[in-house]
Parts: structure tokens; C-alpha cells; sequence
């Protein structure tokens, strides 16, 4: 996901952006200051004032909903599950992410996203859904594989962390 934008002619000045936002983990709003070229997405808002997962779910949710206006029937669109998903705090808490059109959950929002311990679910039409963790857990209605979903989640899953998949899969080894 971008978090910021900007154009300049000046390579010592991009260098010296990059150094501030990686190593001194500087604020928007000292970028702004500091680099009159940088620009922070609505993402990189978000990111930084800790509401990015929140942030996922809406972009994610109006994409497919304009996505689906052109989709053809034999590919079913996710937004029934996004939407059901959106309405369960347990699901909500994690970063949400599409694969095709496969619904899929992390516990972190950097990317890679995969944590490989997340259940995830894919629509099949005609009001049915599948759901997979590491393998086939079941299919059903949206209120029943939604069900599965939660009942399918690690223990002690909480809301998703920010960086990378590998990053908190090294961190949370036993």
C-alpha cells in the first residue's frame, strides 16, 4: 500500500526522506515540514494515526462493490462476505485482503500479509460459500460460514499488528 507521494528533481532530498520516515520514524506532519514534495496518501493517514485495519475494511468493501458492477456471474463477487465479516469483531480486528476474489484475514497489515494461521473463505454463487484454513473446513450459507470463520481462528488471535507476516511469525515462536 503507498502511505505518501511526491515528485522532486532533487535525489539528495528523496534520500533524505526515506532516511527520516524509515529511522526516525518521523510524523505526517513533520514530513510535510521538513519535505515540501511529500504528500501522505489517505492510507499513510490512516497508518499513522493507528486506524489503517479500519481504513482496509472501507477501501477494501467500496472496491469490490464497484468491481462487481463489471464481474461476470462465474466469478462471485466477495461483498456479501466482507460485509458479514465486517459485522463480527473477531474478523474485524484483522487486516482484510483479497486474493481474486477470495476473502482472506491476517494479524498483521504489513505486506506479506499471510501469517498461514488465518481461515479464509471464497464465494461460489447462488448464496453459498467455502470455507479453508489449512484445509477445507466446510461451506454453507454467509451466517454459517462466517460461524466457521471465527470458530477457525488461532487462540489468542488479536487485532492485527503492523509489519510484515514474517516479522510476527519470527516474533511468536515458541
Amino acid at each position: 500500500m503507498l502511505f505518501a507521494k511526491g515528485s522532486t528533481d532533487n535525489l539528495s532530498d528523496v534520500a533524505q526522506a526515506i532516511y527520516v520516515w524509515i529511522k526516525e520514524i518521523a510524523s505526517i506532519q513533520t514530513m510535510q515540514i521538513r519535505f515540501k514534495f511529500f504528500a501522505p496518501t489517505e492510507a499513510g493517514k490512516a497508518h499513522k494515526a493507528g486506524t489503517y485495519v479500519e481504513y482496509k475494511w472501507q477501501v477494501l468493501k467500496a472496491y469490490w462493490e464497484e468491481t462487481e458492477k463489471y464481474m461476470q456471474e462465474s466469478f462471485p463477487s466477495p461483498t456479501p462476505l466482507i460485509e458479514a465479516a465486517m459485522q463480527r469483531p473477531e474478523l474485524r480486528m484483522l487486516f482484510p485482503f483479497t486474493s481474486h476474489n477470495e476473502l482472506c484475514f491476517s494479524r498483521t497489515t504489513g505486506f506479506p500479509f499471510t501469517t498461514h494461521d488465518c481461515p479464509h473463505a471464497i464465494p461460489l454463487g447462488n448464496g453459498r460459500f467455502r470455507a479453508y484454513s489449512a484445509k477445507f473446513i466446510g461451506e454453507g450459507t454467509i451466517n454459517e460460514v462466517i460461524e466457521m470463520l471465527v470458530n477457525h481462528l488461532p487462540p489468542n488471535c488479536g487485532p492485527a499488528v503492523n509489519g510484515p507476516a514474517y516479522d510476527f511469525v519470527k516474533n511468536n515462536e515458541s
